[in-house]
């Protein structure tokens, strides 16, 4: 939603030329880049709302022929402040929110490259088609109805058709697209670049593929010489997209019905055994100390405390001083932290998860666990 907003109101501003025009306000340049700081916020690939701005810039750029000012026109100054202005109050805007904000230790992330997007090629293609409405998240291949190969058909021609929408934004285009190119190309290979794949870093990628690609089927249809169905394709294509979504959105409030129904409590944060370690952590460290964590994020939404995510994909860092370490029962780091001479000790356990702290401060904290601690021996 957030991203959406931000879109809409970087096309607005996009097509209003606010961007370029030295005489225009400066209210919608500043107020783009606290929507891009926003975004950015929400989620890290949210960072390509900056490469949505610069592309939009550039848009205004060529279709106004500023690119030609000189540095020694009066105005060139003007432009160059504007242009500067949205991504500096954007850079402002997270360094503000990260200031005062409950936030994390930057995680140290091993295996990110951008070459993950063509080693999970098959997986991002499936997550595309699953955040579409093209694919059930929890089947193998798309089907329709009933039908794996026309899903597979179907799917095709929407990354066919997007690909056509993408060529045209930077061709026919291209001061009323670009933006829209600029954000879902980056946030893709932001989104593609970690060591695994999921389908929620492409969520905001895939929405704009559907729009490029009405776009490409428009020109398509008005290419066949049939104006006039254009209206018609493209308002069925639409709802055929829509009843899809709501169907499948129909299948997974009944599930979620059903899991309810049956006194079952989704495993997240608010899962009785989170809240349990949760509390745990509260009691063990004091306010400024920093935890080690799968879910980083989580720990300081729950506890207040600073925490470093890690996990078997992410090492304990040696150089930052931590007050305790939660690690999952079933992971291998806390065979790891199991061994004689880890440096760490076990304090507490419970049916998910195990919290280990130094050797140095374990004992002193050990008598601060209430009764459903299971301290190692």
């Amino acid at each position: 939603a957030v991203t959406g907003a931000a879109l809409v109101a970087l096309d607005r501003a996009a097509r209003s030329a606010v961007l370029v025009d030295t005489a225009a306000s400066w209210w919608p340049v500043v107020g783009l880049g606290l929507a891009a700081a926003a975004v950015f916020n929400v989620r890290r690939e949210g960072l390509a709302m900056v490469a949505a701005i610069g592309a939009a810039q550039l848009a205004g750029l060529i279709s106004r022929r500023l690119y030609r000012l000189r540095l020694s026109d009066p105005h060139s100054g003007a432009l160059l402040a504007r242009l500067i202005a949205p991504h500096a109050v954007a850079l402002a805007g997270v360094g503000l929110g990260q200031a005062l904000l409950p936030t994390t230790v930057v995680p140290r992330y091993t295996g990110t490259s951008v070459t993950n997007v063509g080693h999970f090629w098959r997986k991002h293609v499936d997550h595309l088609a699953e955040v579409s409405g093209f694919k059930k998240s929890w089947q193998t291949d798309p089907t329709v109805l009933g039908h794996q190969r026309w899903g597979w058909v179907v799917v095709i021609i929407f990354l066919a058709l997007a690909a056509a929408g993408i060529v045209l934004a930077l061709s026919v285009n291209l001061t009323r697209d670009i933006h829209l190119v600029g954000y879902l190309v980056i946030a893709f290979l932001i989104g593609g670049s970690f060591r695994s794949a999921i389908n929620r870093y492409v969520v905001t990628v895939a929405p704009l593929l559907v729009l490029l690609g009405l776009v490409a089927l428009k020109a398509l249809v008005d290419r066949l010489g049939r104006p006039k169905a254009t209206t018609t394709v493209l308002t069925v294509v639409v709802a055929v997209i829509a009843l899809g979504n709501l169907a499948n959105a129909r299948q997974r409030i009944d599930g979620a019905s059903q899991f309810a129904a049956a006194g079952r409590v989704e495993w997240g944060p608010t899962h009785p055994d989170a809240i349990e370690m949760f509390d745990t952590i509260e009691r063990l460290t004091e306010p400024g100390d920093i935890v080690a964590a799968p879910k980083a994020r989580a720990m300081t939404w729950a506890t207040g405390r600073w925490a470093i995510q890690v996990d078997d994909h992410r090492p304990i860092p040696g150089d930052v001083p931590l007050a305790a370490v939660v690690v999952e029962r079933d992971s291998a780091l806390k065979s790891t932290l199991a061994r004689p001479r880890s440096g760490y000790r076990e304090v507490w356990a419970n049916s998910r998860f195990v919290i280990y702290q130094p050797n140095s401060s374990a004992s002193a904290s050990t008598s601060a666990v209430g009764s459903s601690s299971t301290p190692s021996p």
